[in-house]
């Protein structure tokens, strides 16, 4: 997720400058696969995740939530 609000975040939210990693041509995710790409393998991600937490019931809820913020930060 990193990765891709460095491609689309919002600087006034993120408080720090976008666009570093293309500035310094670092090869992210995003780079290589393209954003919609990497935003749908972020939530891929995450929706597998929950699925493997799902069976240990609410002792799992917080490494859910975990899960779901990571995906949707916004900073």
């Amino acid at each position: 997720q990193d990765d891709i609000l460095d491609v689309e975040g919002d600087v006034a939210v993120l408080g720090k400058t976008t666009g570093a990693d293309a500035a310094l041509s670092k090869p992210t995710y995003p780079s290589t696969v393209g954003l919609a790409a990497a935003r749908d393998r972020a939530r891929d991600l995450r929706d597998r995740a929950i699925a493997a937490l799902t069976p240990l019931g609410p002792r799992s809820a917080r490494l859910v939530e975990l899960a779901q913020f990571v995906v949707s930060r916004i900073k």
